[in-house]
C-alpha cells in the first residue's frame, strides 16, 4: 500500500473551539470541567464541529476511498452479546435477540499514514479522554484491526440495541446517512448487581419513555459511557452511507482483541496475530 505524508494531527482538529492542545490553560480547563459534568449528568459528550475544515474534507475523503473494502457482519444477538438464556421468558431481555447488519473497515487497510491514523495516535485526544475520565494514562488498543475502525451503514443496516462491554467508547461521525441511522441511547440504566431487565425490555418493546436521540452532525466526536448505557443505531435509509470512525482506548497497554473474534468482524483475510 502507498503511502502519503502523515498531515499534522493538530491540524485535523478545531482548536479554537477546542483547544486540546493546551492541557493546563484556562480554556482546557474549562473544557474538561464541563465535559464532566456532561457525562456525569447524561453518560454523553457530544464535541460539535471537533474537526477543522480540513479535518473534515481529509477524513472523510478517507473514508470514501476505503469504503468499498468493508466487511459485512450480521448477527442476531441478546443486548449483552450472550448466548440467548431459554430458561427465561421469550420476552425477557436475557433471551430475546435483535439483529445487526453493518460493515466494517479494520485499521490494517487503512494508510498507515492517514489522517485517521494520525488523529488516533495523537497524544493530546488520548489526554483529553482520560482528563474527562480521571485517567492519568490512556493507552493505544494494540489489535491490528480493531483499534481504529471505520463503520459504514447502508441502506437498511443497523446496529442493535446493547451495552458496550468497555466502560467508554469514542466516536467521530465522517457522514451522516441521507435517512436513518439515529443514535439512541438511554444511559445509566444497569450498575454492579442490578440490571435494571424491566427498563431494557421496555426498550426493546418500543415501550420506554427514557429513550433519547443523539443530535448528531458530520464532524461531531461522541463520548459515550456505553458499558451501563443501552444504545443502538436505527437502519439506515436512501443512497448516502453513514460513516463513523471508532477510536479504542485502553487503560492498560497491549490490550488486542482473539483472533476468532477478529475474523468473525473484519472477515476471514483479518490478520492472525
Amino acid at each position: 500500500m502507498m503511502t502519503n505524508q502523515r498531515p499534522d494531527a493538530a491540524s485535523l482538529v478545531n482548536l479554537k473551539r477546542y483547544p486540546i492542545d493546551r492541557p493546563g490553560s484556562p480554556a482546557y480547563t474549562a473544557l474538561v470541567e464541563s465535559g464532566r459534568a456532561t457525562l456525569g449528568a447524561d453518560g454523553i459528550l457530544l464535541l460539535d464541529r471537533f474537526l477543522s475544515s480540513n479535518g473534515r474534507t481529509a477524513l472523510e475523503g478517507e473514508a470514501e476511498r476505503i469504503e468499498g473494502q468493508a466487511f459485512l457482519h450480521e448477527d442476531s444477538h441478546t443486548v449483552y452479546f450472550s448466548d440467548p438464556d431459554e430458561s427465561k421468558p421469550p420476552s425477557h431481555p436475557l433471551r430475546r435477540t435483535v439483529s445487526t447488519r453493518k460493515r466494517a473497515i479494520a485499521r490494517h487497510l487503512m494508510d498507515a499514514d492517514s489522517a485517521m491514523n494520525a488523529l488516533y495516535e495523537w497524544p493530546a485526544l488520548r489526554r483529553l479522554i482520560g482528563d474527562l475520565f480521571g485517567i492519568e494514562t490512556l493507552y493505544l488498543h494494540d489489535d491490528p484491526s480493531n483499534a481504529l475502525v471505520l463503520s459504514a451503514y447502508g441502506a437498511g443496516e443497523n446496529l442493535g440495541w446493547h451495552f458496550d462491554r468497555a466502560y467508554f467508547t469514542v466516536t467521530l461521525l465522517l457522514r451522516e446517512a441521507e435517512g436513518g441511522g439515529e443514535f439512541d441511547y438511554l444511559t445509566d440504566i444497569r450498575s454492579d448487581g442490578d440490571e435494571s431487565y424491566a427498563c431494557v425490555q421496555e426498550a426493546l418493546e418500543g415501550r420506554s419513555a427514557r429513550v433519547r436521540t443523539a443530535n448528531l452532525h458530520e464532524g461531531t466526536l461522541v463520548i459515550f459511557k456505553g458499558h451501563d448505557s443501552l444504545h443502538r443505531v436505527r437502519p439506515v435509509t436512501g443512497a448516502v452511507t453513514r460513516l463513523l470512525l471508532i477510536l479504542h482506548f485502553e487503560e492498560k497497554p497491549g490490550v488486542r482483541i482473539s483472533q476468532e473474534y477478529r475474523q468473525l468482524i473484519f472477515g476471514p483475510n483479518a490478520p492472525s496475530g
